[in-house]
């Protein structure tokens, strides 16, 4: 029997901004170009994702048009010719650097009935990439590769972490080639916020980075994480305050105001300075007779409950024990000044 290769070339339209899912193969000049092959080890045909050094049947690919810009986040980002891991690597990407593409590509590496039952879907597993243009040639890397979330300040960089369910915060020297210089991790929970602090008022750091992490169910639990940044790009975690329905902590971080004012602040939150309750601010008076400037001054106090409180009312809360630690920051490390 004659081997028939016949070419066909489709043309992709969206609308509504919505994506437009294709189970189409290589791009090429605008256009998607699939391949169809007839033969007698094939009675019927047979569709195929081609890269230029790789043929993939399309019963394994799926494909997406969907746009994306991601800032590498560890030291190579490797680009393959295909979207398989042993293809042939065409280039790698250094850290801090961005990389677009406008495809997500989905390679099945295994299918099989779940729990061998029948009646059950098969299990399907398998890689996510991303395809990009790379020297002139269309090249793909792995979507799970760790790529930076966000962006802070000018020479911080915040992103997905080695361990599983972590995140991690990366310095890096914005003058001196994108080089990373420091890093610390951090827990990936249900949901998360990050920022620095506009009002910091810690002395010796040239940024304070406030990290709130938090569980979406009951309990619903969180936490506050505070990160000096120093000026030489040294990242030093100082405090992680939990908020839970068994115990919990407050950090009062000094935040320095325009009119020159200080003031000890809740898990220096501004945004809930204000206490509705009890139509107080969230402050802490600073303490007489300490000898600690108020610039240099963190306190932390663990409240422990009597009894579980979820649910109850802040009338109906008892604490069995708090606790008042008075902490001086110099610039290196907390140094523990006294508890009450």
């Amino acid at each position: 029997m004659k081997r028939h290769v016949y070419l066909f070339t489709f043309l992709s339209f969206g609308c509504n901004n919505m994506q437009n899912e294709s189970t189409i193969g290589l791009e090429e000049n605008g256009h998607e170009t699939i391949k169809i092959e007839k033969n007698e080890s094939h009675p019927i045909d047979t569709l195929m994702f081609t890269t230029q050094c790789d043929t993939i049947p399309l019963s394994f690919i799926k494909t997406m048009e969907e746009q994306k810009s991601l800032l590498s986040f560890q030291k190579q980002t490797y680009i393959y010719c295909s979207p398989r891991l042993g293809s042939q690597v065409l280039d790698s990407i250094p850290f801090n650097t961005n990389i677009v593409s406008q495809k997500s590509v989905y390679l099945t590496i295994k299918s099989e009935k779940a729990d061998n039952d029948e009646e059950r879907p098969a299990r399907k597993r398998g890689t996510s990439w991303y395809e990009t243009k790379i020297n002139g040639q269309t090249g793909y890397f792995l979507s799970e590769a760790r790529w930076s979330q966000k962006i802070i300040g000018s020479d911080v960089l915040f992103g997905i972490g080695f361990k599983l369910d972590s995140f991690q915060i990366i310095s890096y020297d914005s003058e001196n080639n994108q080089k990373a210089i420091d890093s610390v991790n951090l827990y990936d929970n249900h949901g998360y916020t990050i920022k620095t602090l506009d009002c910091n008022g810690l002395d010796f750091s040239s940024g304070v980075i406030r990290y709130f992490d938090y569980r979406s169910n009951c309990p619903g639990t969180s936490s506050t994480t505070f990160i000096v940044l120093k000026e030489k790009g040294e990242l030093i975690k100082l405090f992680s305050a939990h908020h839970g329905t068994e115990f919990d902590t407050e950090i009062y971080f000094p935040m320095k105001f325009e009119s020159g004012k200080t003031l000890l602040v809740a898990d220096g939150n501004l945004d809930e300075i204000f206490n509705y309750y009890s139509g107080e601010l969230n402050t802490f008076p600073y303490p007489k007779g300490l000898n600690v400037p108020i610039n240099q001054l963190i306190i932390k106090i663990k409240k422990e409950y009597a009894e579980d409180i979820e649910g109850l009312s802040p009338e109906e809360i008892e604490f069995a024990r708090v606790d008042t630690s008075f902490y001086k920051w110099n610039g290196n490390e907390l140094l523990k000044i006294t508890t009450n």
